[in-house]
């Protein structure tokens, strides 16, 4: 007989693949379940084509996918803590001995053939969205509530924050002091159907299984905040799915509350508060020392290579890119990169590279 599958919708960042490699490494010790991972493309919406937001696209999800995956498949270590999703497969099954299915660059969860698949699959037993950009319908919500819950894992805290980059708008109020505390975190709710009728009906409105919170580094960027809450993400599927294997029903809590509220990604306004409060998006030697210690060993040669890999890609996305954060600043490319006391005008980059690190040869 076959197992019963987790069928896992993927997003492409960094934070979600991290929390994947621990839920299948935890899946393949314990339990009687196997992972279908569809890793879903991510979509690229119209009002997130601020500078910023696309310079944290790039340290979120490009270096991660364009340049650490390829480097460790073509060398791989045994230091390396994390794996590529090819890796990931290769792991399962040398420790099981079945091959894992998965499938890579999901266009659409949507389309009707691929919901078919999963209407016609009889061996599921939930499906799990990890920061999977991905809006899910009625009819794929449906298709796998047919056998179990549709489960999304959240990288906020509902109800009061829903919708896109809730762990920035948490950093946001903290550091305002709007906040009542300094957790951030994750939250694990039933996935309801989108309704396009009904404003953001099924995004982020289901009912609460867990949330897991830690407290905000005040150093933290929005980068390495998002990092942070991992283990927090990876532990509320695992205790899900662990529950649901022994036939218990979830606690549930519905979301009604006179706080929750819908954001969508964050305007130039927005975002000027931010920085003025003090959230930084993302520094570059945050995301060179997150991938390097995720996926090698600092010190090591490994890590040193994926290093410089990692610089190199940098410092010529740099030079392609305006990363200083202000739109049609005017600043040539290497002034946008300077510290503001060298501008002389009070320009702060949200995105702040010295300028001799970011053109440097890699080391």
């Amino acid at each position: 007989m076959s197992k019963k599958q987790v069928l896992f919708f993927i997003g492409q960042d960094v934070t979600a693949h991290l929390v994947m490699n621990r839920v299948v490494s935890d899946m393949m010790l314990h339990g009687d379940y196997e992972p279908v991972l569809y890793y879903a493309r991510n979509t690229t919406l119209k009002n997130a084509n601020l500078p910023q937001l696309r310079d944290f696209g790039y340290y979120e999800k490009t270096l991660l996918n364009k340049v650490v995956y390829p480097f460790i498949e073509a060398k791989p270590s045994f230091c390396q803590q994390n794996v590529s999703p090819e890796q990931l497969a290769e792991k399962w099954e040398t420790l099981t001995g079945s091959p894992l299915e998965y499938h890579l660059d999901v266009p659409d969860v949507n389309d009707p053939e691929f919901v078919a698949t999963i209407r016609n699959n009889p061996n599921i037993a939930c499906a799990v969205s990890v920061r999977c950009t991905q809006i899910f319908r009625p009819e794929i919500v449906a298709a796998v509530k047919t056998q179990g819950p549709f489960l999304n894992l959240h990288s906020g805290l509902l109800p009061k924050y829903r919708g896109v980059m809730p762990t920035l708008r948490r950093m946001f109020d903290i550091k305002a002091g709007i906040a009542d505390d300094n957790n951030i975190g994750f939250t694990l709710h039933k996935v309801d159907g989108y309704d396009p009728n009904v404003r953001h009906k099924g995004i982020d409105t289901g009912k609460i299984i867990a949330v897991q919170s830690i407290i905000l580094d005040p150093k933290h960027s929005g980068y390495q905040a998002s990092v942070s809450i991992v283990e927090a993400g990876a532990d509320a599927i695992t205790d899900a799915l662990k529950y649901l294997q022994k036939g218990r029903h979830f606690h549930e809590i519905d979301q009604p509350h006179p706080d929750a509220k819908y954001y969508t990604f964050p305007t130039v306004d927005e975002l000027r508060e931010w920085k003025q409060a003090g959230v930084v998006l993302v520094r570059p030697e945050d995301a060179i020392t997150t991938l390097v210690n995720a996926f090698s060993k600092a010190g090591s040669k490994h890590g040193d290579q994926l290093e410089a890999a990692l610089r190199a890609d940098i410092a010529k996305y740099q030079a392609a890119n305006c990363v200083c954060g202000v739109d049609n600043c005017g600043a040539s490319d290497a002034d946008c990169r300077a510290p503001a006391n060298d501008r002389g005008d009070g320009h702060q980059p949200i995105i702040h590279m010295p300028q001799e690190r970011a053109l440097a040869l890699p080391r």
